[in-house]
């Protein structure tokens, strides 16, 4: 879809950007798999982890600052049928009838992607 066209250019201007810092580590999962193969210290993967998910809060508030009246984030919850669902507002990028070890598993392939 378009928004995951966006997502990706988006994600890949700021890997460049950030490449000279941190190797554009700009995820805990990418950072993690840095950690468990040696490449991280974990004083360093601390540091990655801490400033990833501060900065990713600090952009859901400046968001929600900037347009109050967006649809609040998404809630997950098991449903009776054992998959996850999300609210109207939830990531289109994850079919509402997936299963969390799916998911899972896209994530691991692109994070391995990502480190390999």
């Amino acid at each position: 879809s378009t928004n995951a066209v966006f997502n990706g250019v988006t994600l890949t201007v700021c890997i460049f950007m950030t490449a000279r810092a941190s190797g554009g580590v700009l995820n805990p999962a990418v950072a993690t798999a840095l950690l468990a193969v040696g490449e991280l210290r974990l004083k360093k993967w601390t540091f990655y982890v801490v400033a990833e998910c501060s900065g990713a809060v600090l952009g859901a508030f400046i968001g929600a600052l900037i347009d109050p009246a967006a649809p609040p984030l998404t809630e997950w919850s098991l449903a009776d049928d054992d998959h996850w669902q999300a609210t109207p507002s939830g990531p289109g990028c994850v079919p509402h009838n997936e299963r969390p070890g799916a998911v899972f598993t896209w994530e691991l392939i692109g994070t391995f992607i990502l480190v390999s």
